[in-house]
């Protein structure tokens, strides 16, 4: 082998070996993300203890079909509590583990998340089309400060720490806070159980949208 051609093959080996390495990165990422992804949707759900009971027809209705698969090809329904031809559907939103990305499901839940934005008073279900998500609510343990704020304030939570039948929806935030919904014909029930000892901070956000972005009638309104 001619001497001329050696360097020209060391610097290949070296390509080879940095593309190798990128690769394997590129892998270990992916393969991160996706353990994380099946810690999320694995856990075992509707186990937190709550007060109330579906009823005899209720008990075999599972609110969260149709909250997760594909983000491009979900069904786009919601978890959360209402009535049939109401006003009202009271659920909560949901923020991405990847990206902090809003309304993957158009609905405002998408069951691959792990943090709640807060819960909204009216959604779209099923359509596809991303509408709604206003006057959400967040229960916090520490007081919200102006970075907080500006980030936009989001609690962690597990599928094992909720409970959905229809007309109820309830979770116990990583925060310590027990959230539960219902509903009536035009309005939304909220109830917030704190920590015994805890600071009790409550934001409603009255120009909440889902998705990115705020209700420009909203902030007009504010401004003035």
């Amino acid at each position: 082998m001619s001497a001329a051609f050696v360097p020209v093959l060391l610097m290949f080996k070296k390509i080879l070996k940095t593309i190798g390495i990128i690769f394997l990165l590129i892998i270990l990422v992916i393969g991160g993300f996706y353990v994380k992804y099946l810690t999320i949707v694995k856990a075992e759900r509707n186990t937190l203890a709550v007060k109330y009971l579906p009823g005899k027809y209720g008990r075999w209705v599972d609110p969260f079909i149709g909250t997760g698969g594909y983000f491009y090809n979900c069904i786009n329904n919601f978890p959360g509590a209402n009535v049939p031809f109401s006003m009202v559907r009271l659920s909560p939103d949901t923020k991405s583990f990847v990206g902090g990305y809003l309304a993957l499901n158009s609905s405002g839940y998408y069951y691959p998340d792990d943090k709640i934005i807060g819960f909204s008073h009216n959604r779209l279900s099923g359509t596809g089309a991303t509408d709604g998500g206003n006057f959400r609510v967040l229960p916090l343990t520490e007081e919200p400060d102006e970075s907080m704020l500006a980030k936009g304030p989001a609690v962690k939570f597990s599928h094992s720490n909720e409970r959905a039948f229809p007309g109820y929806y309830a979770v116990k935030l990583d925060n310590g806070v027990t959230a539960e919904l219902t509903a009536t014909v035009r309005t939304g029930e909220h109830r917030y159980t704190f920590p015994k000892g805890s600071e009790k901070h409550i934001i409603l956000d009255v120009s909440s949208i889902l998705g990115a972005g705020k209700s420009i009638r909203a902030r007009k309104a504010l401004l003035r």
